[in-house]
C-alpha cells in the first residue's frame, strides 16, 4: 500500500517538475509579439492642479481608461490567445520605421504630454478663453490606404508648406486643403529623417474626395502639430504618473472644464470612464485596446464608459454591464452630460 502512495506521489512530482520546467521554458522563449490585458479605470480627481490645487472631487467621477501591455514570450502567448480578455499584436504594428520599444516607450510619454495641452487648450477654449497656439510643422501620423500620398509621404514626415504657405499646425495644412478640390495638385514641403539629420523635400500630391464628405478634398493622412506650444491664462498640470500614449485626451479635456468651470459637477453623481484622443479642434479621434478598457471601467464600477464614435462596436464587443456612449466631438460629450436625452447611437446611446 505505502509504495503504491509513493509511485503516485513520485508520479505526481515528476509531472509538476517537467510542467514547472515548461513553464520556465515558455518563459524564457522571446516572440515577436505584445500581450495587452485590462489595465485600470483611473479617477482623474488628484491628476489635475489648477493654481497648484487639486481637483476637488465633487458628485461622480471622471475616470481614464488603460490597458498594461508588455513583450509577450512563449508561455504569454499562449495564455493571450486563449484568455478572452487579452489581445495580442505583432510588435512591428506598435513601433515606426528604424524605431525599437525603448524609442516607442518614450513616443508614448511624449503623446501623453502632448494629449495633456491639447485638453488644456480644448477645455480654456470651450469656456472662452483665448490661447495661443504654434507648432514647428505638421506630423505625419497615418496614411490612407486609398491615399495618392502613399508613395510621397512617410509616418514621421514633417510638412512645413503646402504650396508655398507656412504650416506650423494642422489649422494651417487643413485650411490650404480645405480650399482645393478632389483631384487637384498639391506641392508640399516636408522634412524626413531623425532629429538632427532631417532633410527637406518638396513634391506633388494628389488630393482625393473625402469618403465623410463628398465633394470635400482630402491628403488621405492623420495629422497633429508637431511640437505644440500653448500659452495658457491660467496655472494648470495633469500628473498622469507612468501612464502613456494619447487616449487619455477626452478624460482630461473633460475633468478640466469640470473644474474650471466652478459649477456643479459635470457628471451628476454618475461614474464616467472615457477613453478617446483630443484635437485642438475638440474632435475624439479612435484609440486602441477599447474592449480591454471597457473591462477595466465595469471593473472600477462605471456607470458609464464613453468612447470615440469609431470605437463603438469595439467597445460594445466586451458585452459589459455599463452604458456605452460614444462621442465625435468634445461637444457631443458635454452635451450629454448635461443633457442625459442625447442622440441615440452611434453618436450616442447604449
Amino acid at each position: 500500500m505505502k509504495s503504491g502512495r509513493l509511485r503516485i506521489d513520485r508520479r505526481l512530482l515528476t509531472f509538476a517538475l517537467s510542467a514547472i520546467a515548461l513553464m520556465i521554458a515558455l518563459w524564457m522563449i522571446p516572440t515577436e509579439h505584445m500581450v495587452s490585458f485590462p489595465g485600470s479605470a483611473t479617477e482623474t480627481a488628484g491628476m489635475v492642479l489648477v493654481n497648484e490645487t487639486p481637483e476637488s472631487p465633487r458628485g461622480g467621477r471622471i475616470m481614464l481608461t488603460t490597458v498594461v501591455s508588455r513583450e509577450a514570450n512563449a508561455l504569454l502567448y499562449l495564455v493571450g490567445g486563449f484568455y478572452p480578455r487579452a489581445d495580442l499584436t505583432p510588435t512591428a504594428a506598435y513601433l515606426r520605421p528604424g524605431e525599437d520599444l525603448d524609442d516607442y516607450m518614450e513616443r508614448t510619454r511624449q503623446m501623453m504630454r502632448e494629449s495633456q495641452d491639447l485638453a488644456k487648450y480644448v477645455a480654456f477654449d470651450r469656456l472662452g478663453y483665448e490661447v495661443a497656439f504654434e507648432g514647428e510643422g505638421v506630423l505625419v501620423v497615418s496614411i490612407r490606404s486609398d491615399s495618392l500620398a502613399l508613395e510621397t509621404l512617410q509616418p514621421g514626415d514633417v510638412i512645413i508648406e503646402a504650396d508655398g504657405r507656412p504650416t506650423s499646425i494642422t489649422d494651417d495644412l487643413l485650411d490650404v486643403v480645405g480650399s482645393r478640390s478632389p483631384g487637384d495638385s498639391m506641392d508640399l514641403t516636408f522634412l524626413r529623417g531623425n532629429d538632427g539629420e532631417r532633410r527637406e523635400h518638396t513634391a506633388p500630391v494628389t488630393l482625393i474626395e473625402s469618403p465623410d464628405s463628398p465633394g470635400s478634398a482630402i491628403i488621405g493622412i492623420g495629422v497633429t502639430t508637431e511640437e505644440p506650444r500653448f500659452s495658457f491664462p491660467r496655472e494648470v498640470s495633469i500628473d498622469a504618473g507612468d501612464i502613456g500614449g494619447p487616449s487619455a485626451g477626452l478624460a482630461f479635456t473633460l475633468a478640466l472644464i469640470d473644474e474650471l468651470d466652478g459649477e456643479e459637477s459635470l457628471v451628476g453623481d454618475l461614474d464616467v470612464a472615457c477613453t478617446g484622443t483630443m484635437n485642438v479642434r475638440g474632435e475624439v479621434g479612435p484609440v486602441g485596446g477599447v474592449r480591454l478598457k471597457a473591462y477595466a471601467a465595469e471593473r472600477a464600477g462605471a456607470d458609464v464608459f464613453m468612447v470615440p464614435a469609431d470605437n463603438y462596436d469595439d467597445a460594445l464587443e466586451a458585452s459589459v454591464d455599463l452604458e456605452v456612449v460614444a462621442v465625435e466631438t468634445i461637444d457631443d460629450a458635454l452635451e450629454y452630460l448635461r443633457d442625459r436625452s442625447f442622440l441615440e447611437s452611434p453618436v450616442a446611446g447604449r
